[in-house]
């Protein structure tokens, strides 16, 4: 929403070419100075609000985590 990437409203305007890449999955070992993502904006005024947004996205921890699965169920 903040890089307009989405519509709040059907008179919003989109932009085709915003988005956010994630570089990193729950579970991920990061080290400091890595990329953990990419916004992509035409927008340069919005930049600043989606970093912020993003990186509060995030939770890091010196401890492992155990993720789950995304599988749910084998069929067949």
């Amino acid at each position: 929403m903040y890089i307009n990437a989405i519509r709040t409203r059907l008179s919003d305007n989109l932009d085709i070419g915003a988005g956010i890449e994630f570089s990193r999955k729950i579970g991920d070992k990061v080290g400091q100075g890595e990329i953990l993502g990419y916004i992509y904006t035409n927008d340069d005024t919005r930049i600043q609000r989606g970093v912020q947004m993003m990186l509060e996205s995030f939770e890091m921890s010196e401890k492992s985590i155990k993720t789950k699965s995304r599988i749910v169920e084998l069929i067949g």
